[in-house]
């Protein structure tokens, strides 16, 4: 170590010049979100950390304090889709509500999810072929965890004499068929995620056939009187909201016009 002449001190090194976004500093979710969108545009094998690193604004180094390498970004971004999953569904599962409403409670989040997170989702059905065999074996554990969620409430449906007696594992395979890819088309077709939800929920329940009945969808039920007239009074809110604003309107306009009036100049009136 060099030391100052003078003091004997330990010298204190010049500072090296860091290139640009080298030392920038990056959320976990927004890399994996990125990398998402990355991969979900210009595909998986084809995109590279140095493109990664010029969408983030970073130096590639920057990537490796976070991840090993690519394989391991994909199965970060798989993992923490899952994680999302069973943490919105599972507190459904285990609530103590007819199987019925639980499957169409948990059914409605899941399709929420995939267009929360239409890059994440993505690469989830698209990429399990991109994994060595570790970590595909992985993968495949964690969405059989997944499938189990599902299944149980529909035996429990089953045995409650409430759904068709139909292989448990079949439905919900069906059912993530239908449901993963709105993830690729529900922000194309802008069709209200709610809406989907519904349609998707009448479908599944009622089957394809028409029984004449003129029903638009099957949303969830409320659990509470409260969760019931949540809707009413937001949109309740929002209308006070906007009479509040056209009020103060009318008055600014009220304020403007009688300024205007009062500053205009009297006519002098001839004398005959």
């Amino acid at each position: 170590m060099k030391r100052n002449a003078k003091t004997g001190k330990a010298a204190v090194p010049s500072p090296v010049p860091v290139s640009k976004g080298r030392g920038k500093r990056i959320a976990r979710l927004e890399l994996l979100s990125a990398a998402a969108a990355l991969f979900a545009r210009k595909g998986y094998r084809a995109s590279t950390l140095d493109d990664l690193a010029d969408v983030l604004g970073v130096a590639k180094p920057t990537i490796y304090q976070y991840v090993r390498g690519k394989e391991a970004l994909l199965l970060e971004v798989f993992e923490t889709l899952l994680d999302i999953v069973e943490a919105r569904l599972g507190p459904i599962a285990r609530a103590r509500q007819a199987p019925d409403e639980k499957l169409r409670r948990m059914v409605y989040a899941y399709i929420q999810i995939m267009a929360e997170q239409p890059d994440m989702a993505t690469m989830w059905m698209r990429e399990e072929a991109s994994f060595s065999e570790k970590n595909l074996l992985h993968i495949l554990r964690r969405n059989r965890k997944l499938e189990r969620i599902f299944e149980a409430v529909v035996e429990e449906g089953q045995a409650a004499g409430l759904f068709r007696p139909i292989m448990p594992r079949l439905i919900v395979l069906g059912l993530f068929g239908m449901c993963s890819f709105v993830a690729y088309w529900a922000r194309l077709a802008k069709i209200d995620v709610d809406e989907i939800a519904g349609a998707f929920l009448l479908m599944l329940e009622s089957g394809w056939l028409d029984d004449g009945k003129a029903a638009r969808g099957a949303w969830p039920r409320a659990g509470t009187v409260g969760e019931a007239l949540a809707g009413p009074r937001a949109q309740l809110a929002r209308l006070e909201a906007l009479t509040g604003e056209l009020a103060a309107g009318l008055s600014k306009a009220q304020a403007r016009l009688e300024t205007g009036l009062a500053a205009r100049p009297r006519r002098k009136t001839k004398r005959r």
